[in-house]
């Protein structure tokens, strides 16, 4: 059962982390696409 739920918890984790860094990188694509020429 606490395998079930680390596992779960893994997941919820990179789900934060993915939703957390995905605007922050179409941001990031935004600056450079701005910056370049």
């Amino acid at each position: 059962m606490s395998v079930v739920l680390i596992a779960a918890s893994a997941v919820v984790a990179g789900a934060r982390s993915y939703t957390a860094i995905g605007p922050t990188a179409a941001v990031g694509a935004q600056l450079l696409d701005g910056l370049l020429p």
